[in-house]
């Protein structure tokens, strides 16, 4: 493996406090340019975009759709990753071909090809010594995203990079062990040892940090949380009925974006 390449995903951190310190348009449109060009493609069809917004008002309106997350007022931009068939179709259209792409299964290609877009952009702006942290909001606010943006049919935002200079170096973050992420030929059976031995560690540091935290034991009580899988799933993360009411928005969405095929 490539040395500065093992060195680059070994420094990886989620950056949420930022210098208000400006960053070039050309240095981004560099990193951007690179990550299309070295990522692959179905079809190398490229069916994605991004849209990259800096201007203050607008910032201050995705600050908004995204919870009010305020790392995104301190960040010098951020970079919309989008499902984008837009392009697709209109070219097709201009050429005479057949439509193959107001569909499900387009959306999916899209949603793909635009997480790669998204992470070589990732790792070329942290190469050029810029903090990332992706917004998992995207989804949560796609509507509102999509017309703040001026988002056409066939283009769906998908995520999100907050950029800019780093203001803090958090610790790294535990990951599950990759033995217990990757499989080999066939997928295994997921035992209560299984789940004992791939979580345990996690559970542990979460414990220890409940421990020696006051607020992160006041943040279990205040949310009536006996473990870090309650945590997880409570009102203010991923509940149950918050993710249920957002797929059929989301769908909903996917509907009026032509990615269903018409009857």
């Amino acid at each position: 493996m490539n040395s500065d390449l093992k060195k680059l995903l070994a420094r990886h951190r989620s950056i949420r406090a930022f210098k208000p310190t400006p960053v070039d348009d050309a240095l981004i449109v560099e990193a951007l340019e690179q990550a299309s060009n070295g990522g692959s493609s179905w079809g190398n069809l490229n069916c994605y975009s991004a849209v990259v917004t800096k201007d203050k008002d607008n910032l201050e309106q995705l600050y908004k759709l995204h919870k009010e997350q305020e790392m995104i007022r301190q960040a010098a931009g951020v970079i919309t990753f989008c499902a984008d068939l837009h392009h697709v179709r209109e070219w097709l259209k201009a050429r005479k071909a057949r439509d193959s792409f107001d569909n499900f299964m387009s959306f999916l290609v899209g949603f793909g090809d635009s997480m790669v877009f998204a992470q070589n952009t990732a790792l070329g702006l942290e190469a050029r010594g810029l903090g990332i942290c992706y917004m998992g909001t995207t989804l949560y606010s796609a509507k509102g995203i999509s017309k703040l943006l001026g988002l056409p049919n066939n283009v769906f935002p998908i995520t999100s990079l907050v950029f800019g200079v780093p203001d803090e170096q958090p610790p790294i973050r535990q990951r599950l062990p990759v033995s217990s992420l990757v499989h080999f030929e066939t997928y295994p059976e997921i035992t209560t040892e299984w789940i004992d031995e791939t979580y345990r560690s996690r559970e542990v540091l979460a414990e220890e940090r409940r421990k020696n935290d006051p607020k992160v034991d006041e943040q279990y009580k205040k949310r009536g949380a006996r473990s870090l899988a309650d945590l997880y799933t409570d009102s203010s993360k991923y509940h149950r009925e918050t993710f249920q009411d957002m797929s059929l928005e989301l769908l909903e969405l996917l509907k009026e974006k032509e990615f269903f095929m018409h009857s």
